[in-house]
């Protein structure tokens, strides 16, 4: 299956994100800004949040890139199983729990027009790639 560039592009951005490598995940997260409409991007990233989350009780439950790939449904590529394994390896439960509630945090603020989606994408980078939560 080929992998569409805008997933690619938030494989690379929660790559540099797992690294904690703020000047590269927001030089990737601005490229995907130049291409896409924020609200797709705030989707993508969502969207890999919740399989890490996913993948992480896989793991937690003593599985592998394997069962990943077989219990998360919407994961079809072993690429993608791949980059996801990859990914979550570096983060906990309860890290990702967090990062997971701070995007619910800004659908709802983005929703209520408390702050546009790119200025809370950036802060986002900004504060998992520094161990900040809001």
């Amino acid at each position: 299956l080929a992998i569409p560039d805008e997933q690619v592009n938030v494989f690379q951005l929660v790559d540099a994100m797992t690294a904690a490598e703020g000047s590269a995940a927001l030089a990737s997260l601005h490229k995907l800004l130049d291409d896409e409409e924020p609200l797709m991007i705030f989707g993508m990233v969502t969207r890999q949040f919740r399989l890490l989350l996913l993948a992480r009780a896989v793991i937690d439950a003593g599985g592998g890139r394997d069962q990943i790939l077989k219990q998360i449904g919407d994961v079809r590529s072993d690429f993608v199983a791949g980059k996801i394994y990859n990914q979550v390896r570096h983060w906990s439960a309860p890290t990702l729990e967090a990062i997971y509630r701070r995007l619910f945090e800004i659908d709802r603020d983005v929703k209520t027009g408390q702050v546009a989606v790119e200025v809370a994408l950036d802060q986002l980078v900004v504060e998992v790639c520094t161990g900040v939560r809001g």
